[in-house]
């Protein structure tokens, strides 16, 4: 009865300006989107995905975040689409001792993601740009280089700073992701939330 008397399309403008997907919630610079990212909690490691979050090139705001390790990865192991996630770097433990009690007796250890760009194509010169009458007609860019997004894998010390490091109550830590994430979306169910986090049914109940 509840869901009937709430407004669909406020609740779908709501969650839109919440995940920082309508068009004056996106970020505008790097420290838009690592704000953006902190408040949503994780995001998928996807440029696809940020880029619907901003407003200019998703992987150029992303590249300084990156690279000052402002933002690093964590995998959700239960989840079948983008177990990959973002996380702002002073949000790491949380998201580990929250997952720990299904990876016991492992060493710190934190992904760190890194923007590539594909090998230059077979066709390519090696040793500069084509002259215009070589491949293409004089004047017409070439097509923007996607990137995409690769991690590596490093002892959490040699990024994360102690203070960020110290030990979380695993159910806390739980508690804790999912409230994040209810505060972005309208009304969900215990499969969607499941869906989202990779916690077991169990658990969210």
């Amino acid at each position: 009865e509840l869901a009937q008397l709430l407004d669909v399309r406020a609740i779908d403008e709501l969650e839109r300006r919440r995940s920082f997907t309508s068009e004056k919630a996106r970020a505008r610079n790097a420290d838009e989107l690592a704000q953006a990212i902190r408040d949503l909690g994780d995001v998928p490691a996807d440029l696809d995905v940020l880029q619907r979050m901003v407003t200019g090139d998703a992987a150029a705001m992303l590249e300084p975040l990156v690279r000052d390790r402002r933002v690093v990865a964590v995998t959700l192991p239960e989840l079948e689409q983008h177990p990959v996630r973002l996380v702002a770097a002073d949000r790491w433990r949380l998201y580990h001792d929250a997952l720990a009690g299904r990876r016991p007796g492992r060493r710190l250890q934190v992904q760190v993601p890194r923007l590539v760009s594909p090998l230059r194509s077979p066709a390519a010169p090696a040793d500069g740009p084509q002259r215009p009458t070589d491949r293409e007609p004089a004047g017409e860019a070439r097509p923007a280089v996607a990137q995409r997004l690769e991690l590596d894998t490093v002892p959490a010390a040699a990024v994360i700073p102690a203070r960020w490091r110290r030990p979380q109550e695993p159910a806390r830590a739980q508690r804790e992701i999912v409230a994040r994430f209810l505060r972005s979306r309208g009304p969900v169910t215990l499969y969607e939330l499941a869906d989202h986090t990779g916690f077991p049914i169990g658990a969210l109940q």
